[in-house]
């Protein structure tokens, strides 16, 4: 298949601060954030390596249960330049991480990937989601 570069949003749960490579300034009720930019695989298998390589950094792709987890992994998307300039690997244009969020199991029924219920959403207004089947952020204006 195409390769196609994407990067991701990872959550994992660490308390009151958050280890390297996870950003201190997105910890959201004990949740620390972290964007991913060095992934490159064909979808579909892309959104599953993402969230392997969340898996091996010890959290998940990210779950986004309110506005302020939301804005926290905006902020984590953001942050990742810097990042991005310490370890060489730069952020891809767009910067439209996936998230934990899909319908691949069922189709039009979208999960959060860890399980967790989904309660709060974000999706963009015109009812076009970021990424179809598998969803994405936009770091511009925080919509799905």
């Amino acid at each position: 298949g195409k390769i196609v570069r994407t990067n991701h949003a990872c959550t994992k749960t660490m308390g009151t601060w958050c280890q390297h490579p996870w950003t201190s300034s997105a910890v959201v009720d004990g949740q620390c954030f972290f964007v991913d930019v060095s992934a490159a695989r064909a979808f579909p298998a892309q959104f599953a390596a993402a969230d392997t390589k969340c898996v091996g950094l010890g959290g998940r792709l990210a779950t986004i249960e309110s506005k302020a987890h939301n804005d926290a992994v905006v902020a984590a998307i953001k942050n990742a330049p810097a990042v991005a300039k310490k370890t060489g690997k730069y952020p891809l244009p767009g910067k439209k991480p996936f998230i934990g969020l899909s319908d691949l199991a069922t189709d039009g029924t979208y999960r959060w990937q860890d399980g967790t219920k989904l309660d709060w959403t974000n999706f963009k207004t015109n009812g076009e989601k970021s990424g179809k089947n598998a969803v994405r952020i936009d770091s511009t204006d925080g919509k799905w």
